[in-house]
This record gives structure tokens, sequence and C-alpha cells, in this order.
């Protein structure tokens, strides 16, 4: 859970109305002190903190989709960072959010980068200063978040934290790949796109879920593709799943002596999306 000040509250009056025989409390990224002190102000109250096993601090403000790539699901922090007329507390939230999740990837990577950044004024500098503080902070009052890294002689990787602004080129072409075509167009997200499929009868659409991660071998192999190379492997891929049910319709007429039931809608459609 979030650390807001209304948590230690709340989770105070559970402890008090005895909702549960104990409590494992994880917190991300990690609990203020105040906060902490709350909690145990209130629980020593109701003579309640006997029921609170354990207090956690998570560090996961951040997603991995990939083995090297991670998002801070945080959309729309450029306009909010760059919009004219987004306020100083909106402009240091977002940075705020920006530094949890990368502290979170570095806590997670177990070692501390060096720190890169452009030297004007700007959300990169913001950021790199802000988590570089975080990193000196955290290091002082618990250096054991990051001793896995150094007991195994993890290199100090290097992080780069730079405007987007300053990579024109993004703002002016589109990366013609498999990957950007199934984010734009069907809503890509967490390597989940959601389909709505029609029935073989004629019946009201359904939605359907689809994975598209390392465990799909036509994904792994075309998501860095031009998307105009893809319409071929699609083809050559429906030509060979047709072909194996057809192998697998026969076998099974041979065996039952009867017609088998007709190809799967649902296989045929995700490979049509595809």
């Amino acid at each position: 859970m979030q650390p807001r000040a209304a948590i230690g509250r709340r989770l105070g009056d559970d402890c008090r109305r005895a909702l549960y025989e104990s409590y494992y409390i994880n917190f991300t990224p990690a609990v203020p002190r105040p906060l902490l002190e709350e909690l145990a102000a209130v629980t020593l109250e109701s003579d309640s903190v006997a029921q609170i096993s354990r207090v956690t601090d998570q560090y996961l403000n951040f997603a991995s989709v990939e083995d090297d790539f991670f998002t801070l699901l945080l959309p729309q922090s450029y306009v909010r960072l760059h919009d004219p007329s987004s306020t100083d507390a909106v402009i240091e939230s977002t940075i705020e959010q920006i530094v949890n999740g990368l502290f979170s990837a570095v806590v997670t990577l177990g070692a501390v980068p060096i720190l890169r950044y452009q030297p004007k004024d700007g959300p990169a500098k913001a950021v790199a200063e802000q988590l570089g503080r975080r990193l000196h902070d955290q290091l002082k009052a618990h250096p054991h978040l990051f001793s896995e890294g150094q007991a195994t002689g993890f290199q100090r990787p290097l992080l780069v934290i730079a405007d987007r602004a300053a990579d024109l080129s993004v703002m002016l072409q589109h990366c013609w790949t498999y990957a950007p075509l199934c984010h734009d167009l069907l809503g890509l997200r967490l390597n989940k796109v959601r389909l709505s499929e029609t029935p073989a009868d004629g019946g009201a659409p359904k939605e359907a879920t689809y994975d598209l991660n390392g465990a799909d071998s036509f994904w792994s192999e075309h998501m860095g593709s031009a998307f105009q190379e893809i319409g071929p492997d699609v083809e050559r891929k429906l030509a060979d799943y047709r072909a194996e049910m057809d192998d697998i319709n026969k076998s099974g007429a041979k065996l039952t002596g009867r017609p088998t039931p007709p190809r799967s809608q649902t296989r045929r459609a995700h490979y049509a999306a595809r």
C-alpha cells in the first residue's frame, strides 16, 4: 500500500476492532517515520499493537515488462512536467513519483549507480538531484539495501537521466516496429492486449485477453521487426496452424468414425489479431 496519511489511522482502527488475527503490512516504496509513529501510538492506545506481526518496506514502484525493460507506469508525466499550466505542486509530485520508481529499480538491482544528467535546469536535473539525495540518505540510514550487489562484486551501473524534450527525433518520427503497432492499435499494457471477439454462433461479442511476452514465440521473434514484414509471417503462421489442425481433425475422424468439431474460433482470432 501507499504510505498516505490516512493509512495509519485506518490500520489502527482495524486493529482496535480486531478484524484479523495478525497483520503483515507492506508499504511501497517505504513508510515514513511519522506515519510509523502514528500507527504505533494508535495501536498502543487500543492495546492492539501485538496484532501487528511485521511492517516491511517494499520497493516496487515499477513494472518489468521485459528482461531488460521496465516502466514506471506514469502516463502523461511528460505533459505534466512541460505543460505551462502545470502548478508547482503537480510538477513536484510527478518528480517525486519518478524518483520513487527509479529508486525502487535501483534497490532491486542491488547496486548504487553512477548518475549522469544534463547540467541545465529542467526535469532531468531535478529528478537526478533528488534521486542522488535519496541514495545518499538511504545509504547512511539503511546500507543493507545495497549489500547484495556489493557482496557479489557487482560493478556500478551507469544511469543517464535525460529530458525527453532533448530527443526531437522521438517526437518527429514513429518507430515502425511490431511492438509500437500493438501498443497504438490494441492498447498494449503490461504485456496484455484485450480484443473483442464475436462467437461463431453470432452471439454477443466477448472480450478475450492475450499475453504478449517471452512465452509467446511469435511475439519474441517479431516484436522488433518492421511491421510491413509482419503480414507475410502472420499468413505463414496461420497456414501452419491450419495444416496442423487439419491433421488433428483427420486423425480424430479416423479414431472416432465421425467428423470432429470445427477449429477453435478463439485461436484463429488470436492469430488474425496479430
